[in-house]
């Protein structure tokens, strides 16, 4: 774990992605990636361990 960093990690029952675009991406994955990157942080996927998908978000805290 680092500090000052949120991470979240969410994973499917193995159903994976059902729509993707025709560059293989999900329109909602790009939205969500790019809010991601305007809080200074990212969004990623890999497969997950039951065949589906995995969503890897890390965010930045704030300190106070």
């Amino acid at each position: 774990m680092q500090r000052g960093w949120l991470n979240v990690e969410i994973e499917d029952n193995g159903r994976g992605l059902a729509s993707l675009t025709p560059t293989g991406k999900s329109i909602g994955l790009v939205s969500m990636a790019e809010r991601a990157r305007e809080f200074g942080g990212s969004l990623a996927s890999r497969p997950g361990a039951a065949g589906g998908t995995c969503l890897i978000l890390r965010l930045p805290m704030e300190e106070h």
